[in-house]
């Protein structure tokens, strides 16, 4: 299991890259490193966010047990170059 800090814009840190192997997720171990996360953030004075994908319900409902709540909603576009460099 894993996650991080990315950006920090303002008074807020972003949680980033929670991600926990397949076979060691439902052990509890994205919530500990997320509130540990969110106890340093807040310690150091700073908001903790994070972004989920609407479609990962699991990872929502993780995230709202600790707290989170829905705050914007939005679309977001990902692009690759075409042709030659899109291939590499």
């Amino acid at each position: 299991c894993m996650a991080g800090e990315r950006m920090h814009p303002g008074n807020w840190t972003e949680i980033s890259a929670v991600c926990t192997a397949a076979d060691h997720q439902g052990r509890g171990l994205a919530a500990s490193i997320v509130a540990s996360l969110v106890n340093d953030i807040a310690a150091g004075g700073r908001r903790p966010f994070l972004n989920v994908t609407v479609e990962n319900v699991r990872a929502r409902r993780l995230y709202e047990k600790l707290g989170f709540k829905d705050r914007v909603q939005m679309t977001v576009r990902v692009m690759q170059p075409s042709g030659a460099a899109a291939s590499r």
